[in-house]
């Protein structure tokens, strides 16, 4: 058996954002929100290829919106709010149905297709 759902919200966890997730492939839905991570949103999230909900908000995450999230082919849901995000939303990130990246200091033009979400919050 394979661990599908993980919830660590509402906690102090703190530094590298939990190394062995990318242990987890079964993942689908996964909630690290409002916990101390600080740093960039790993690589390592990339090869959670059954994920389809990513809570990352109020984690003092620091850096740019790494493309390699939108090739998550199951996502559908990514919260990335109230964190120290900087940059632009990259383009592959318009398959999904919701995008939340509110209060962080995202910057640039709108992208075209964005009407493709379901749901936005900039």
């Amino acid at each position: 058996m394979s661990l599908i759902y993980l919830d660590l919200s509402n906690n102090s966890l703190s530094g590298i954002i939990l190394p062995w997730i990318m242990s987890l492939v079964n993942m689908e839905h996964s909630k690290l929100r409002s916990n101390n991570c600080g740093e960039n949103i790993p690589a390592a999230i990339g090869c959670l290829c059954h994920l389809k909900d990513l809570d990352f908000s109020l984690n003092f995450l620091s850096g740019s919106i790494p493309p390699f999230l939108g090739y998550l082919s199951a996502l559908n849901y990514l919260s990335l709010s109230d964190n120290s995000l900087t940059g632009g939303i990259p383009k592959e990130m318009l398959s999904f149905e919701t995008l939340i990246a509110s209060d962080n200091s995202l910057v640039g033009s709108i992208l075209l297709g964005i009407g493709k979400l379901v749901y936005l919050k900039y």
